[in-house]
């Protein structure tokens, strides 16, 4: 509403009215932004109790990560040790294809060995018996052997005695020959001094040098003779003691 003075009027009614509006609006709005405040609260607390929650997530979703990671690798080692496993299986069943050639050729060998120690056995056998054999008949061919070597030892014995005795005998002689020869020149040496001895009584120097030199000659050719004799006699003894050495020695080793 416009004034005659040109000036505009204010309509307190509608103004009343507006104010009342706007106040309600007012109202209204500052109702609005109470409840938009609680619920920007609420949702402030939710936002944080999610972020909260949204790092507990990630915690434990960090924490299953390591866990998946473990997994993973144990997966993995897992794998490796099935495809070990499988190259293992595979070798071990390698291996007893072998093993049971090994045992086949084995039992073949065995067989063969067998069968050539059976062979052995029987050659072995043969060959002892055999030697047996010639074990027994050389012992009775040694036997008769010996028998007739005892025999020709025995005869040899009986002839060494029967010489021994022989040159015992001829020694003795010898021996008595000698005795006798010897008392014999003793004898006629004896004479001969007593001979001189009466001669020795003349008067003659002369006679007396000679049956000097004479009796000292005699007495030369008797020790002579006697030594000669000794060493005869000697010789015969030694000779009798080397022939019974001899057949004791014969005798010791038949």
């Amino acid at each position: 509403m416009v004034s005659p003075g040109g000036l505009k009027q204010v309509d307190l009614d509608e103004l009343a009215l507006n104010f009342t509006a706007w106040q309600k609006a007012t109202t209204k709005v500052a109702q609005e932004n109470s409840t938009l405040q609680v619920q920007v609260r609420g949702l402030t607390k939710q936002l944080q109790a999610s972020q909260d929650n949204e790092r507990i997530r990630r915690d434990e979703i960090s924490v299953l990560q390591g866990l998946v990671d473990k997994l993973q690798g144990t997966v993995a080692k897992r794998c490796d040790l099935e495809d070990e496993n499988m190259q293992l299986k595979d070798k071990i069943s390698s291996l007893l294809a072998e093993m049971d050639n090994l045992k086949q050729e084995h039992a073949k060998e065995l067989s063969e060995a067998s069968r050539s120690l059976q062979s052995v056995k029987e050659e072995h056998r043969e060959q002892l018996k055999q030697f047996k054999d010639n074990t027994a008949k050389l012992k009775r061919e040694e036997g008769a052997l010996l028998q007739q070597t005892v025999q020709q030892k025995n005869s040899e014995l009986q002839q060494l005695q029967k010489q021994l005795e022989d040159l015992e005998r001829e020694k003795h002689s010898q021996i008595v020959q000698l005795k006798m020869a010897y008392d014999t020149k003793l004898l006629k040496l004896q004479k001969q001094t007593a001979a001189l001895q009466q001669q020795q009584r003349g008067p003659s120097s002369a006679n007396h040098e000679i049956f000097r030199q004479k009796l000292q000659a005699l007495k030369n050719q008797s020790e002579q003779e006697k030594s000669a004799l000794k060493r005869n006699i000697s010789e015969l003894q030694q000779k009798l003691n080397a022939a019974q050495h001899s057949h004791g020695l014969k005798r010791r080793k038949l």
